[in-house]
């Protein structure tokens, strides 16, 4: 397989600006200005060619070039060739389901210097995980989405960046909150340089890799199994605990048997056992998928958040996503406010649901286990064991 490398020495200071053209072949990258991570050389080398996509994929995002992006402006916008200003996210939101995401984004949007995309519930632009592959849930739609249908959702919010200036700096920004991005890698046989291979070798986060030079990205774990419970009612997949515990048996049992028979990639990515599953059982196993993201972007790049924190302490949790985002502190009064906004997109049916069984909850605490354990090691931190 020929390869084409290139190399970009990159002086480092704010965050990185980057313009996109479709193009037939890569060419050499620009010089990018970055003034979050203060004169570090870094030398970037692309670790996939454009090839081009044919019938049965999708667009190659591996032939868009990188070109220099306005540097008066916090987020990465561009100016089009008509004079037109866009946009692409400061930051992404990408889980997990049924973790808080949703309640987390909006109070995050309550920040004067964030704008809303136009995009479901303003936060899910849905088009990394689902519209780019035509996915959506368990269905698949004729359009497919391309890159520039993408940034054309954050339309509104670039006039809106372009029109707030403080001394010509224009210190608004955007975000996307799609928690599918995380772990719904479905699409994976439809991205060109997967083409032929039974086990993919690109996935959304190489592919945000080579849009985005720096990105900052926000996390919120729960429990597993509390998870899979909300999931499981939010989902429709049914409605009372004992049809939970009899799918939970046989969730487990299958996920299993597949990961006996083949990689655990391949049972956790795979179309057929996403629609069989009668639980999304798989979407708890964080670590697994927290490890394909790490495989690409640095840790220092990641906030990673607990739900049962984010419900104790909401203050504490946006000021800590506040700083990693580096957007300017609130103060107390606008601080209280945000953290006694009505909780956002709750499952109205798991609210009115009986308990797990115990029996139930044993199941999946055994099955989790080891991923629990896995997530914990990664992070440093045995909070993630959620043993207490």
């Amino acid at each position: 397989m020929r390869v084409v490398a290139f190399a970009t020495v990159v002086l480092v200071c704010t965050f990185t600006y980057m313009e996109f053209d479709q193009v037939g072949q890569n060419t050499p990258w620009q010089l990018i200005w970055n003034t979050d991570r203060l004169f570090k050389k870094e030398v970037y080398m692309p670790q996939f060619p454009c090839v081009g996509a044919i019938p049965g994929e999708d667009e190659d995002l591996f032939c868009l070039n990188r070109t220099e992006l306005l540097p008066d402006f916090k987020n990465p916008c561009w100016k089009d060739q008509n004079g037109t200003i866009s946009c692409l996210p400061y930051f992404h939101l990408i889980g997990s389901d049924k973790c808080g995401s949703t309640d987390l984004f909006n109070r995050i949007t309550h920040h004067p210097d964030v704008e809303t995309c136009s995009c479901v519930l303003g936060k899910e632009a849905t088009y990394w995980s689902w519209f780019r592959y035509g996915i959506v849930h368990k269905s698949m739609r004729r359009h497919h989405l391309t890159f520039a249908d993408y940034i054309n959702m954050f339309r509104k919010a670039s006039v809106s960046i372009k029109a707030y200036a403080v001394d010509d700096y224009h210190p608004k920004v955007v975000g996307d909150g799609t928690p599918m991005d995380f772990w719904d890698f479905r699409g994976w046989t439809r991205i060109p340089q997967n083409r032929g291979l039974q086990e993919p070798l690109v996935l959304t986060p190489h592919l945000m890799r080579h849009v985005y030079k720096y990105m900052k990205f926000l996390l919120i774990f729960r429990n597993p199994i509390d998870r899979l419970y909300s999931d499981y009612y939010f989902m429709n997949y049914g409605r009372s605990p004992e049809s939970f515990h009899d799918h939970v048996i046989l969730s487990v049992w299958m996920m299993k048997k597949c990961i006996r028979e083949n990689s655990v990639r391949t049972c956790m990515f795979s179309t057929k056992m996403y629609h069989h599953l009668p639980t999304r059982l798989h979407i708890g196993c964080y670590s697994v998928f927290l490890k394909e993201w790490l495989s690409v972007f640095p840790r220092e790049d990641f906030l990673i958040l607990r739900t049962e924190d984010y419900k104790a302490n909401a203050w504490g949790t946006l000021s800590d996503v506040f700083k990693f985002l580096s957007l300017p502190p609130l103060n107390v009064t606008a601080m209280d406010n945000l953290a006694q906004l009505k909780k956002q997109h709750e499952t109205k049916s798991k609210r009115n649901a009986l308990d797990m069984k115990n029996s139930t909850r044993r199941i999946l605490h055994d099955f989790y286990a080891e991923y629990n354990k896995e997530l914990a090691d990664i992070l440093n931190d045995d909070k993630f064991l959620w043993e207490t």
